[in-house]
């Protein structure tokens, strides 16, 4: 894909420095920049043992000409339910433009609460669970069922 060909996308780059070797991971797409940072720190998330390697020196975060440093949260595999549900979560508040205190307030939790669903450390209990689905217009996969980790 190139981006002169597709001009309505947009770019994402995040780069990894390390001792011995650099790395440089390029997300090219039309979702939106809060979209296309929750994918890209999913996917470091998923890869976090590997990437001690590069913590020595630093991890930076491009996109619209800013540059972050990348930061790394506490989270669950996407292929574990708790993980399934959380990224699940996380992407459809991001679709609908919603912050985690809007999003939180319409389904009467705590902010932090739903930072913690987010990122698989909990399990939303079935009343919450019945909320965010009507909200955010998702279907969560249910406990026994194979995680879909597509947003």
């Amino acid at each position: 894909m190139r981006i002169q060909r597709y001009r309505h996308y947009e770019l994402t780059t995040v780069e990894l420095e390390g001792p011995e070797m650099d790395l440089e991971i390029k997300l090219l797409s039309t979702l939106g920049k809060r979209e296309r940072r929750a994918l890209v720190r999913g996917f470091l998330n998923q890869i976090k043992p590997w990437l001690r390697h590069f913590e020595e020196v630093g991890m930076t975060y491009h996109e619209n000409g800013m540059l972050r440093p990348v930061r790394l949260f506490q989270s669950q595999s996407m292929h574990s339910l708790r993980g399934a549900i959380g990224f699940k979560v996380r992407m459809a508040r991001l679709k609908y433009g919603l912050s985690q205190a809007q999003l939180a307030k319409q389904v009467g939790i705590y902010r932090s609460h739903l930072s913690d669903i987010e990122r698989g450390l909990f399990l939303p209990r079935a009343s919450t669970r019945e909320r965010l689905e009507k909200v955010l217009e998702i279907q969560l996969p249910n406990v026994g069922q194979e995680p879909d980790t597509a947003p």
